[in-house]
């Protein structure tokens, strides 16, 4: 899972076979977010806030989730 720079996500990944977001947070756990475009996953990694564009396109875009660990 490649790390990423930011204040709030440790790490992020993306599986293109299930369309599935994987998110590593350094206070919150790791969530998989469903039925996720790979474009929101390329914005999201060049995003220069990575909490902001999370909490407007991710967060906020009612995907399903599942908090995994």
């Amino acid at each position: 899972m490649p790390a990423v720079i930011s204040t709030c996500l440790d790490n992020a990944d993306y599986n293109t076979g299930t369309s599935t977001l994987t998110l590593v947070f350094d206070k919150w756990g790791t969530f998989e977010f469903y039925s996720v475009a790979v474009a929101v996953y390329d914005a999201l990694i060049a995003a220069a806030s990575k909490g902001q564009y999370f909490n407007f396109n991710i967060r906020n875009a009612n995907y399903t989730y599942l908090r995994i660990a």
